[in-house]
């Protein structure tokens, strides 16, 4: 790699000469154009020389000029040490070294065109036996795989490759089902809870599941991270030998089994994150279907877990690739084949020969507006305003959205809506001039993914005569409470993976914008609804609860719901086994690639 870019530099500085162009130079001319000692200049040049890639005549005499003259295709070493970084999971490098480097338009649509074919699906030879591997570009970095600290949802979707719950829904039942547990019991009043495990359960690194790993992840889970005021009601956690866990709970919870279905309870070894041997959020071990191979901010790779309790996947090999946000050029031009992929990446919804599915997950787009800060948000007919005056239709048509229908609530309605009932331009106007409104400026703070809907709000705004300016918030700020309690609002969206358990989290989690912009007031009001509705046995009267508490959202305008919007994906049709998770995800465990037979 230093020796092409040594090369590709001089061609650069040297550009005026083509190749094969014999022309004179001096040493120390090099070693300015290579930042380097005229004393490395000559091991480099005689390296360069080695390869082919140069002929150099050194001068005789003081005062002669050498003669250089370039041999090797520059646009061919380029090609090849993008393609090489790639492989080493550096596509952001590749992409600068392209950047700094291409002189040809061409070069980049042969990259492009390369990238594509690498991604997907691919046989590879290996000395014992083929390997089955699947390339799957990613939209987001990956912050943490430590169940306890994740926060989106396509890093609750890898840890759900490497970990294993207690419990796991079935959303084509409609059931809770046992994973780590094969049997669960409960008192007649809810408040104790007991779980079989199974045995013969590994770990990644060669140890058997036991309850004291169960003991563990709870005791931990409500000690750090995100998620403890979300378990706050689990009053202590019991190992009962080696496979028996009991729960008691400070109050009733008929829910309890689907918060045990919920990733942040993925199960971890004790000796692993006690003895700090590895890194949970960054080097994952658990007990699930693949394991961690490698993890780098711009890659991850797992492979199958041999072992595992519910079969060996199909799959040999999983690697995650991260596509720079910021590169529309890598997203349009790439023409993605044989791919499994999220569609939250614009371009790839287009993806050719492929299949769309859309998972029965939704992510619904809010604007959770800051009541603990000064600014008009205060006033409730200033909010009141924001909700009539945003003309939800006008987002359905944004692709970064992949909208399905207007919200009124953060639960997906049935069918989608026919029309916005929400929006009331004429009634926007009239609070507007009701509240105390002074023409100061809104601040509004959305995630990079939603900048488009961000403009779209903006200019609604405008019309309604509110000053509002966005600010685009990285992934790592979207989650950390000093940045959202700067803002008058934040834009961003919530997949209900869990549906009223995430609903519980979307309320109680550290990073939820809701429960920082809140006043405490309404937010004990909400919580003890929750509690009310955990203890509520009977379906229709705990979904009213869940009403009641969008319906106090909606009627003093704390949270602006926009849209739901489709968690779709895109990938090719020789895949078989293709099943969404309650992410909204397709889980790899069971896909398998179809072969291609030669026609007869």
């Amino acid at each position: 790699m230093q020796l092409a870019s040594h090369y590709l530099q001089l061609r650069k500085s040297f550009s005026g000469f083509r190749q094969r162009q014999p022309f004179k130079t001096r040493v120390e001319e090099i070693a300015g154009a290579l930042y380097c000692s005229e004393r490395n200049v000559k091991v480099i040049v005689k390296r360069l020389a080695s390869e082919g890639w140069i002929e150099w005549k050194p001068g005789r005499g003081r005062g002669i000029g050498s003669t250089l003259t370039f041999l090797a295709d520059a646009q061919h070493i380029l090609l090849q040490e993008a393609q090489a970084l790639v492989r080493q999971g550096q596509l952001q490098d590749a992409l600068s070294l392209l950047k700094e480097y291409d002189q040809s338009s061409d070069l980049k649509a042969t990259f492009m065109n390369w990238l594509g074919e690498y991604m997907g699906y691919h046989e590879e030879s290996m000395p014992e036996l083929p390997r089955d591997t699947l390339r799957i570009p990613m939209s987001g970095k990956i912050i943490s795989l430590d169940p306890a600290y994740g926060v989106y949802s396509f890093e609750g979707h890898l840890a759900r490759q490497v970990y294993d719950t207690l419990m796991v829904y079935n959303s084509k039942r409609g059931a809770v089902e046992g994973r780590l547990a094969h049997h669960m019991e409960h008192s007649p009043d809810w408040t104790r809870w007991t779980f079989h495990l199974r045995k013969g359960v590994m770990f990644h690194h060669g140890r058997e599941l036991n309850a004291e790993d169960v003991v563990f992840t709870f005791e931990r889970l409500l000690r750090e991270g995100h998620y403890r005021r979300m378990f706050a009601f689990i009053d202590r956690v019991e190992a009962y030998g080696k496979y028996t866990v009991h729960f008691l709970l400070r109050k009733p919870n008929v829910l309890f089994p689907r918060f045990l279905c919920a990733i942040m309870t993925s199960i971890l070894p004790r000796d692993v994150v006690e003895k700090q041997v590895h890194s949970i959020d960054m080097e994952p071990v658990g007990t699930g279907p693949f394991k961690n191979v490698e993890m780098q901010r711009s890659r991850f790779i797992l492979e199958a877990n041999p072992v595992y309790f519910s079969g060996r996947p199909f799959l040999d090999r999983l690697e995650f690739y991260l596509m720079p946000s910021k590169s529309e050029d890598c997203q349009r031009d790439a023409k993605w084949r044989k791919l499994v992929t999220l569609s939250d990446i614009p371009s790839l919804k287009e993806a050719r020969d492929g299949l769309v599915a859309h998972g029965k997950s939704y992510c619904s787009s809010t604007i959770s507006l800051n009541v603990n800060k000064p600014g008009p948000q205060q006033c409730v007919k200033f909010r009141q305003a924001l909700r009539r005056g945003l003309n939800r239709m006008a987002l359905l048509q944004l692709a970064e959205l992949d909208a399905w229908t207007p919200a009124t609530g953060f639960r997906a309605p049935i069918q989608a809506y026919k029309f916005d009932i929400e929006y009331d331009f004429a009634e926007a106007k009239q609070l507007l001039q009701q509240s105390n409104y002074a023409g100061e400026v809104f601040m509004l703070g959305t995630a990079s993914c939603m900048v488009g809907a961000a403009k779209i709000i903006q200019h609604q705004m405008e019309a309604l005569g509110i000053r509002m300016e966005y600010v685009e918030l990285d992934s790592e700020s979207m989650v950390q409470p000093e940045s959202m309690l700067k803002m008058d609002g934040v834009l961003c969206g919530v997949i209900l993976d869990e549906d009223e358990v995430t609903l519980m989290e979307v309320f109680t989690a550290d990073y939820s914008k809701v429960y920082h912009h809140l006043s405490p007031s309404i937010r004990d009001q909400v919580l003890h609804l929750f509690e009310a509705a955990m203890g509520e046995p009977n379906d229709m009267a705990r979904s009213q609860i869940f009403d009641e508490i969008e319906q106090q959202l909606r009627d003093e305008a704390l949270v602006l719901f926009l849209t739901h919007n489709r968690h779709s994906t895109v990938y090719h049709p020789s895949l078989e086994g293709v099943q969404h998770n309650s992410l909204g995800y397709i889980d790899y465990k069971d896909i398998w690639i179809r072969p291609t037979f030669p026609a007869q």
